[in-house]
């Protein structure tokens, strides 16, 4: 496990500058400079387009952006404005141009790679050994994963909230967690809000599973601590400004134009203001159809795949559905959905067929493929001839498994191998592979 934490780490930093680009994605100075002024200032100042607030001054970067800067910011939560604030002051970053890529994105890097250890942690415990290894490893490798590691979104502190709520769910679900397992759950259902406003989905979906399992108290228990949260962030707009505050909120609820939210959620390519396809994030939502459809519920169905499914029908009713363009909302639960495919990987490799072979290596072989975007028609028809070459042998393999099962499992794994191998090189490639997205 310390070598897949260490390969992801070193993914997410190798030229973590260069993809995303900065500024592509506006967020990333909001939440700094955020909470560079809520440090220095004790007011949050950054850029905002709503109405609401009564004047607006103008700041141009040194690159050329134009930013509409507000005074206080009461778009969102001050947790994560906070955290990233802080990585620029303590880079002896003091005023609002001098904040640089370098010191804003490593707090998310950072949460990603704590994600990868509480993924394995999670799943070695649901799901076991195996699955765990092959979740984490995805994952710690796909391009994906690696490019929104990198992202200066709330969802980045979401994402290790969630991870640690439901192992410490487990473990007193298990009736092997005591005090400390309540208090890490409680605190974070409570902070989960704080962090940002979706946040309170987290809290309500590991409070249904809960219940599911008898545990009514401290369902309702898990349920109140949100709901705290979220009066923290208003007391918080309370001590600012309280008619701003609601003004501001407001606006955020008039942007519902419609019930796609969730589905887009699902299935539009979405990046950082960018087309990004993600082939194991389609195949996680398989897996987690089919965690959830046998008759008897299971362990996993309830800490696995419920919770992201209730994130889903959260983003149904508490965003944009125009907003799914904007695929940061995916980072709070890309570790359960990379940990669902990482499940079909395993389930592939320890008993093949060739329906399982065949949908893993159209969904990661193409992730592993991206390292060609760009190339020459013949390259990609050589590329194509080669999967299609692959695909056969795999096919051979596993008609012959009644016979040689030793033969198609073996087959199989050197396949899945590739893919993984292939994720990897792509993952060491998006400097160069994000500029023609």
């Amino acid at each position: 496990m310390s070598l897949v934490l260490i390969l992801g780490l070193g993914l997410r930093l190798y030229h973590y500058t260069d993809a995303p680009q900065f500024h592509d994605n506006p967020d990333e100075v909001q939440f700094a400079w955020a909470g560079l002024s809520l440090l220095t200032d004790h007011v949050p100042q950054s850029w905002s387009f709503f109405p609401e607030y009564s004047t607006h001054t103008w700041l141009v970067t040194p690159n050329g952006f134009s930013y509409p800067l507000v005074k206080p910011w009461l778009d969102h939560p001050p947790v994560f404005a906070v955290l990233t604030g802080g990585a620029a002051w303590l880079a002896g970053e003091r005023q609002f141009i001098d904040v640089t890529a370098a010191s804003v994105r490593l707090p998310p890097i950072w949460l990603s790679a704590t994600t990868v250890v509480l993924t394995y942690l999670l799943a070695r415990r649901l799901l076991g050994r195996g699955p765990a290894i092959a979740g984490s490893l995805l994952l710690a490798t796909a391009p994906g994963a690696v490019l929104f590691g990198r992202s200066v979104e709330p969802e980045a502190l979401l994402a290790p909230l969630l991870l640690a709520a439901l192992l410490a769910a487990h473990r007193l679900l298990m009736k092997d967690g005591g005090r400390g397992s309540l208090a890490v759950l409680l605190a974070c259902c409570a902070l989960a809000p704080v962090v940002k406003v979706p946040g309170v989905a987290i809290g309500g979906a590991i409070a249904l599973a809960l219940a599911l399992n008898h545990r009514w108290r401290l369902g309702l228990a898990t349920l109140a601590a949100s709901i705290a949260g979220l009066l923290l962030f208003a007391l918080y707009g309370a001590l600012l400004d309280w008619q701003l505050f609601v003004a501001v909120f407001q606006q955020q609820a008039t942007h519902r134009t419609g019930v796609m939210g969730a589905f887009e959620f699902i299935v539009e390519p979405a990046g950082l203001n960018r087309r990004f396809r993600d082939p194991w994030w389609l195949l996680g939502w398989i897996a987690i159809g089919a965690i959830l459809w046998p008759r008897r519920r299971t362990m996993a169905a309830d800490l696995v795949a419920w919770p992201v499914v209730a994130y889903a029908a959260a983003m149904l009713v508490m965003t944009d559905q125009r907003v799914a363009f904007f695929g940061w909302y995916r980072i709070a639960v890309y570790p359960l959905v990379y940990l669902a495919a990482g499940y079909l990987v395993w389930r592939a490799a320890a008993a093949p067929n060739p329906g399982n072979v065949i949908l893993v290596l159209i969904t990661g072989g193409a992730a592993a493929s991206a390292a060609w975007l760009g190339g020459s028609t013949a390259l990609g028809l050589a590329v194509g001839t080669l999967a299609a070459a692959v695909m056969a042998v795999v096919l051979v393999s596993l008609l012959v498994a009644g016979h040689r099962p030793t033969l198609a499992r073996a087959a199989t794994v050197v396949v899945l191998g590739l893919v993984l191998l292939g994720n990897l090189v792509v993952s060491a490639q998006l400097a160069r592979l994000y500029l023609l997205l």
